[in-house]
């Protein structure tokens, strides 16, 4: 057998460790996936490669032709999500557990309710989140006051009144060491900030030390501006997803003015890489933008302007 046929034959042999290597990192490879409200019977959930996107944006394009799937929900009314995809029609109800004593030990349940209630009341008025590195204790602020949960113990520990300095989610970035996410704080909005990450949760008592970001990502006094979403994809990449209203003068005095809710809207896509500079402040890298045209099926109140967006 010549070499050339026996490279041949190994390069398609599926018990070839190269294409078993490399079939694992197709297999692996993640995806940006948006959650819009574009289709009147309920929401579609698209998913966007953002290793395809360009340094520079070239203006709005539409969205990938077809969703990945499709929920079917009455907005702000319904507890049953319903899946739309291929040849199968699935539903998602919060129904309660049934008591334990009838319920078989072997076969639990996706969810549960927690013995210890939150130590605080209106959860709506959640300011930030994040996770500790432990991988079981979740920090929540909650209006002027931080708190954590205990995942495994399931308890709840009061922590002082200081807050994150994020607004939504945080994230625990491995390479540098830091909580990083949207900052709070005004005249930081728009920017990152991070901060030190909180040691055993039993001994937090004061903010951990922060730093506003050097980069501003967005422009929230922008009258174009609706609300944005900060995405971690690991290995200190993150995505900020900016949900924008379109550039048409008379939309942009009714949104204001009248209070109109813009049907028509822009999603800016932004990837991009952080890192310290030689002064030691966080500063982005390797920026990308794609954006993308949208049309709203309902018309909603503003706190469901910010986008929805998930790594997976």
């Amino acid at each position: 057998m010549s070499n050339k046929r026996q490279q041949c034959e190994l390069e398609h042999c599926p018990c070839c460790q190269c294409h078993r290597a490399a079939k694992r990192f197709k297999q692996q490879k993640k995806h940006l996936y948006l959650i819009l409200d574009d289709w009147e019977r309920g929401y579609s959930v698209y998913k966007v490669d953002v290793d395809a996107f360009d340094p520079s944006d070239a203006g709005p394009e539409p969205l990938p032709e077809h969703p990945v799937v499709r929920f079917e929900a009455r907005h702000g009314r319904s507890c049953s999500l319903y899946l739309l995809r291929g040849g199968h029609f699935d539903m998602l109800s919060a129904v309660a557990p049934p008591p334990d004593s009838t319920y078989p030990e072997d076969s639990g349940w996706s969810w549960s309710r927690v013995g210890s209630p939150p130590p605080f009341d209106h959860c709506d008025r959640i300011w930030s989140f994040v996770l500790h590195p432990d991988g079981r204790t979740l920090f929540v602020s909650h209006e002027r006051s931080t708190f954590s949960f205990d995942t495994e113990s399931k308890q709840w520990a009061s922590h002082g009144t200081w807050f994150l300095p994020f607004k939504g989610e945080a994230y625990f970035d491995a390479e540098l060491d830091a909580w990083v996410g949207l900052c709070c704080h005004e005249g930081g909005v728009g920017y990152l900030s991070c901060s030190d990450v909180a040691p055993a949760p039993a001994d937090v008592r004061s903010l951990p030390a922060w730093k506003l970001g050097k980069d501003q990502l967005f422009d929230a006094k922008s009258r174009r501006h609706l609300g944005a979403t900060l995405v971690c994809m690991g290995s200190s990449r993150y995505c900020l997803v900016e949900s924008l209203a379109r550039d048409d003068e008379e939309d942009l005095r009714r949104l204001h003015d009248d209070g109109y809710y813009p049907h028509r809207r822009v999603l800016a896509v932004t990837t991009f890489g952080l890192e310290y500079d030689g002064q030691g402040h966080l500063v982005t890298t390797q920026r990308k933008v794609r954006s993308y045209e949208m049309t709203d099926a309902h018309q909603l109140p503003d706190p469901h302007w910010k986008p929805v967006a998930f790594w997976m």
